[in-house]
């Protein structure tokens, strides 16, 4: 398929689990995340959606050996690289706005880690093209230069699993999003956050339940 291959991302679309397709969820990995699990995630949130499973847009190397992928690059300290996340954050937007126009619903976004990380980055920058946003293991991200839209979220339904450690960094999301008129819900469900563990799939189904 190539109705959403707009910024050269690559992708694959499972049909939904149940009955016809009511919508679609985009889930996005992170550096370390394991593929299966967050399909599993995606699948559990809303069994009668279609996923669209796109893949980071950059290889990770350690020494010379490729041990995974990833959407933007971080220094050693954490700082994002604002040109490879001005890449990252474009590709997803314009698969993001595909989907939009080829299914006539907005998407579901779920994200875990860096993905979190974009999901949230477009909840600021384009809050009515989504139907709903799940954050694990992630927060807005600090990127040197990035000026936050001004955009009203609409009561956008947004839920934040934070990583262990992340308390300061959740609440200030929380609060950024909250002050554009999104709805957020903050989960306890920490432990379970950075290895998309099992049980976070019915905390994440609850919500969205809940939002729609």
């Amino acid at each position: 398929m190539n109705a959403l291959d707009r910024a050269g991302l690559v992708y694959e679309v499972r049909a939904p689990g149940v009955g016809e397709a009511g919508g679609t969820t985009i889930a996005l990995g992170g550096t370390h995340t394991d593929e299966a699990r967050l399909a599993e995630l995606a699948r559990a949130t809303a069994p009668d959606h279609r996923v669209v499973l796109p893949e980071p847009l950059r290889f990770l190397y350690l020494s010379r050996d490729h041990v995974g992928r990833r959407w933007y690059v971080t220094s050693i300290d954490g700082e994002i690289e604002p040109a490879t996340f001005g890449d990252a954050l474009y590709a997803v937007e314009q698969l993001a706005i595909a989907a939009h126009e080829t299914w006539d619903r907005p998407p579901l976004l779920i994200g875990h880690g860096q993905g979190g990380e974009l999901a949230l980055a477009l909840a600021l920058l384009m809050p009515d093209m989504l139907a709903g946003v799940a954050a694990v293991g992630a927060t807005i991200p600090q990127v040197p230069g990035w000026e936050r839209p001004d955009r009203a979220a609409g009561g956008l339904p947004v839920l934040l699993v934070p990583a262990h450690g992340d308390d300061v960094a959740a609440a200030r999301t929380h609060d950024e999003l909250a002050a554009i008129g999104a709805h957020v819900a903050t989960s306890s469900a920490v432990p379970a956050a950075d290895a998309l563990e099992p049980s976070l799939d019915p905390v994440v189904a609850r919500w969205w339940r809940d939002a729609a």
